[in-house]
C-alpha cells in the first residue's frame, strides 16, 4: 500500500486560513500573532493535554465574540486556494495508487 500524507495550509494551501478569518475583525490579525505565538511556547514548553495547532481553539472565542458565523468561515473556504502545482500532484498520485489523507488543523470548511 503506498500512503501519503499532506498537511492542508503550506503544502495544498498558500493561505492561513485562521489568519485569514481573524483578519475579518478589527486588529484580529495582530490577535491572531499573539495567540500564534502562544500556541508555539506552549508546544516548546510541553505542555500536558495541549497540542500544537490548537491554536484554533484559542481563536474559537474571538471568532464568536465578533459575530464570525459558519456561513463565513465557508465563503472563506469556498475562496481560498491551492498552491500551484497541488492539483496535477494529487491527480498523479492517485493514478498511481496512491492513498491520499490530508492532516491539518483547519477547519472543516477549509479541507476542500
Amino acid at each position: 500500500m503506498n500512503l501519503i500524507c499532506f498537511d492542508l495550509e503550506g503544502p495544498l494551501a498558500p493561505q492561513d486560513n485562521a489568519y485569514e478569518l481573524m483578519k475579518l475583525f478589527p486588529r484580529g490579525g495582530k490577535i491572531f500573532e499573539v495567540i500564534s505565538r502562544y500556541d508555539d511556547l506552549l508546544t516548546l514548553e510541553g505542555r500536558p493535554d495541549y497540542e500544537p495547532g490548537d491554536t484554533l481553539a484559542l481563536i474559537t472565542p474571538f471568532l464568536a465574540y465578533h459575530g464570525i458565523e459558519e456561513e463565513q468561515i465557508a465563503a472563506m473556504g469556498q475562496k481560498a486556494g491551492l498552491t500551484s502545482g497541488a492539483t496535477e500532484l494529487i491527480s498523479k498520485l492517485k493514478s498511481r495508487g496512491w492513498d491520499i489523507f490530508c492532516i491539518s488543523t483547519s477547519y472543516k470548511q477549509y479541507a476542500f
